[in-house]
């Protein structure tokens, strides 16, 4: 799970999702971006999305993804 700043949804993840998928037995992980807004995929300059913090959340992506072929 890719997370921006804090907002409505923050709390959400991270004190119930997140726990409740792991107590699941799912295997879930999160990172937390918060120099960018919920909707940084977008990769518009509202959202804080400059072309670096977009590049840089894309390689951890991708490496977590990597983990799991």
């Amino acid at each position: 799970m890719l997370q921006g700043k804090h907002d409505g949804f923050y709390k959400t993840n991270f004190e119930v999702l997140i726990p409740e998928m792991k107590n699941l037995g799912k295997d879930i992980s999160a990172i937390h971006y918060p120099e960018v807004t919920h909707g940084f995929y977008w990769g518009t300059v509202k959202t804080g999305a400059t072309l670096e913090a977009v590049e840089s959340i894309m390689k951890d992506f991708t490496a977590n993804i990597g983990k799991h072929d």
